[in-house]
This record gives C-alpha cells, structure tokens and sequence, in this order.
C-alpha cells in the first residue's frame, strides 16, 4: 500500500495542498480531480493503443497536462516553506520523477511543521538558549531554530 500510495496521484494531497495556499473550495477540488484524471487518462490510453493506433499520443499530451498541473503544486509548496528551486526543475521533476514529488507534496507541510523560527531576546542570549542543544540551534542571524526540547 506504501508503494501505490506514492505511485497513483491522490486527489486529498493536492486538494490539501491548493487550499493550504489559500486556493477556492471549488479550483482546489477541479485541479485535484483534473490531475488525477489526465493521470488515469495516460494509462488507459496507453492500453487502448493496442486496439486504436495513434492513441499514444494522445496519452502523452494527458501526461504533460499533469505533469504541469502537479508543477504549479509543486512550485507552490516551494514558496510556502521557502525551498530552493525553480519551475524549470519543479517541471520535469514532475515529468520524470513523479513519486518523488508525490512525497514531497505530503510530507512538506509535516516536515517543515516540526520546526519552527523564533526571534533571539536579550535574555536568551544571556541566558544561553540555543547554545550546545539547549533549546535548539543557534542561527547566525539571531533566530534560534525550536526543535521542542527544553532542559526548563
């Protein structure tokens, strides 16, 4: 189940991720549905093509069609956590390592929730906080990064 999980698009991870950056309740539910047809549409006309010649093509145009749907999730799950990249790169990694963006479409809210940025006060500079895993990293830029411990 793991591996079908990531293999086949799920319509609730890209509903999710669309209203999570602020997207209708309606083009949410539209693009997921959309993605997963043209997903589902590029294998079965891969399996028509051995009755209908031709159809091949057709399969690919769907599989673009989503490749470049899933591009636009996956550029804007680059900008809510701030991930390095480009459409460029976001593109035909949807191309050709769909499962792998899969991944990343649901486990990016999860793995960046974990941690969080807070401003360094006078008194935790003072004090020690964030030094040596006290109570996170100590940034250079004055944030210590919250990981949840605390030796209080």
């Amino acid at each position: 189940p793991v591996i079908t999980r990531f293999l086949f698009p799920r319509p609730k991870v890209l509903y999710d991720t669309n209203m999570r950056q602020g997207g209708q309740k309606t083009g949410s539910t539209i693009l997921a549905i959309s993605a997963s047809l043209l997903w589902l549409l590029w294998i079965i006309l891969h399996i028509v093509e051995i009755v209908v010649p031709g159809c091949y093509a057709i399969a690919w145009i769907c599989y673009i069609g989503f490749a470049t749907i899933i591009t636009g999730f996956r550029a804007s799950v680059r900008s809510e956590f701030d991930i390095n990249g480009n459409p460029v790169e976001d593109f035909f990694a949807s191309l050709i390592m769909y499962p792998s963006v899969a991944i990343q479409l649901e486990t990016a809210p999860h793995k960046h929730g974990l941690t969080t940025l807070v401003p360094q006060t006078g008194y935790e500079l003072r004090n020690g906080a964030g030094q040596n895993g006290t109570n996170g990293a100590h940034c250079p830029a004055g944030l210590i990064i919250e990981n949840g411990a605390s030796d209080h």
